[in-house]
């Protein structure tokens, strides 16, 4: 009964006998972890049986997809949820242990969702009055969608993990000798944007990360190029393209080619 009620309300914070107003609290209860605690011990076999009902935490079999835009790993997605099946969506992702879901965009000659994205992991929610929910997201992982599927209105998948494949010994040298050249190349072009604009982008996404130690090991490789990733100009189908490689020395190659690009365009500009 519950259940059918707090579905209701994922179209619209109103009673369903009465239709009179209900706030955001009545739609959106949480629970803590000393309730959790108490249900473990009191219902044991109810409690495991609602975890598991969870379409988020079999994260690779059956994950929940967010349709609406390209998201990367390590960068920040900040999101403004109103569609009642993607409130429905979160709210069933925030009452999973993992708080995970998946993040693509459409592909706009078809219509559908594109096959790669990023696996986002929630941070923080705010519920809003008329039931609109502020998410606060950080990217995760890359994935690769295999079987697509649909629960209760919203698009499902089962999904496989993108990582870089690791360098060769041989090249390793040459790879961190390009990798400096363009984070240089990248700080340089970051410094050269105006106060208003920089101040727009870390209010959103936070400041240029730093240099990881173990960044040639990583499986997404060094958090600053996706962070330059998610504020470059590019369209959308490229930024899937980045997303779906596996080489990281591509993606540097590529990166340093796109700030030679927009450097030439500013000095045309300019003169």
């Amino acid at each position: 009964m519950r259940d059918c009620l707090t579905r209701v309300l994922d179209h619209r914070l109103a009673c369903p006998l009465c239709r009179s107003s209900l706030s955001s609290y009545e739609y959106f209860k949480g629970t803590t972890e000393l309730l959790n605690s108490i249900l473990q011990s009191l219902l044991p076999e109810e409690n495991q049986s609602q975890i598991e009902k969870s379409p988020t935490d079999n994260i690779e079999k059956c994950v929940p997809v967010f349709v609406c835009t390209n998201a990367f790993p390590g960068v920040a997605c900040p999101l403004e949820v109103h569609e009642a099946r993607y409130r429905l969506l979160v709210r069933r992702c925030l009452q999973s242990s993992i708080k995970r879901f998946a993040m693509v965009g459409k592909d706009k000659s078809s219509a559908r969702m594109v096959q790669y994205g990023t696996i986002l992991e929630v941070k923080d929610a705010v519920t809003l009055e008329d039931g609109r929910i502020i998410l606060a997201s950080l990217g995760i992982k890359r994935f690769k969608i295999i079987i697509r599927g649909e629960e209760d209105g919203y698009d499902t998948a089962e999904i496989e993990t993108i990582k870089d494949i690791p360098p060769l010994p041989e090249k390793l040298q040459e790879l961190e000798a390009l990798h400096q050249k363009v984070h240089n190349n990248a700080v340089s072009w970051v410094k050269t944007l105006s106060h208003r604009v920089l101040s727009e982008i870390e209010q959103l996404i936070g400041t240029i990360p730093t240099v990881e130690d173990d960044w040639i090991h990583l499986p997404d490789g060094p958090r600053w190029t996706w962070w330059l990733m998610s504020i470059f100009p590019f369209p959308a189908q490229l930024q899937v393209g980045f997303l779906k490689s596996a080489s990281l020395e591509k993606r540097l190659r590529a990166i340093n080619k796109a700030l030679q690009r927009i450097n030439i365009k500013t000095k045309i500009n300019e003169n």
